[in-house]
């Protein structure tokens, strides 16, 4: 069974929901990131079923989500919304 792009949507935005509460509740460690991108301090969760990460920055006072990137979409679009 095929399923079209509107049928996976509410399982796409599941994933992504349930990503985020890992990431909220520090349920498992963030990954780094590749190459240049792991520069940044950046880390990832990487969605399962889906080809996206949910990529979040550390700090004390918890994790703050700044993308769903596609693995090959634009790579590192996000970069420019962190802060040196």
């Amino acid at each position: 069974m095929n399923m079209s792009s509107l049928d996976s949507e509410p399982i796409f935005f599941a994933a992504v929901d349930a990503a985020i509460d890992v990431i909220e509740e520090d349920f498992i460690p963030l990954s780094p990131l590749p190459e240049e991108a792991g520069d940044t301090g950046a880390r990832r969760l990487i969605l399962e079923r889906f080809p996206y990460d949910i990529v979040a920055i550390e700090l004390p006072e918890g994790a703050v989500v700044i993308s769903v990137a596609h693995h090959s979409r634009k790579p590192g679009y996000w970069q420019g919304r962190i802060k040196p």
